[in-house]
């Protein structure tokens, strides 16, 4: 018999509710399994690692201005909310962007989002966006760290 286990499917892109960061489940720490086995088997299942929660990073050399977050926030709701989680609350299918320093380099940024510089991780270039369009992503990404840490643990 086999089973295929561990956090996956349209839920993790959506997290919807944070139910994937309430259960502990972080991209890139805990895996996704196919089990097979015997009812006759006798060895160990490996464990799995610990919950782990992103936590949001504090910048305050990022000062947020809102209404470039407005405009990002539909930027990431049209390209980044189906791996990402919405309200950049990560799902465990991709990164929690809150928790990320990428976003705190417009360099770092532009290479990854536009550039494709994490292609090998799965993480596809959006070549189309503008200069604007970045910082409008960031700085919404930023906002929403800012109201994950003033929220408390497990926001």
């Amino acid at each position: 018999m086999a089973l295929l286990v561990g956090w996956g499917g349209v839920a993790t892109g959506v997290n919807k509710a944070g139910v994937a960061t309430a259960h502990g489940w972080a991209y890139g720490v805990h895996p996704r399994r196919l089990i097979a086995f015997s009812l006759e088997g006798n060895a160990d299942l490996p464990a799995s690692p610990l919950p782990a929660v992103p936590v949001p990073l504090a910048a305050r050399e990022f000062p947020v201005k809102a209404e470039l977050a407005m405009g990002g926030r539909a930027q990431y709701e049209g390209a980044c909310v189906f791996c990402h989680g919405g309200g950049a609350v990560a799902g465990g299918m991709a990164p929690d962007l809150r928790a990320s320093g990428v976003v705190l380099s417009e360099t770092g940024f532009a290479d990854v989002v536009r550039g494709g510089a994490r292609l090998q991780k799965g993480m596809p270039a959006f070549r189309e966006l503008s200069d604007e369009q970045l910082l409008e992503l960031r700085h919404y990404i930023r906002q929403m760290a800012e109201a994950g840490l003033a929220a408390g643990p497990r926001q």
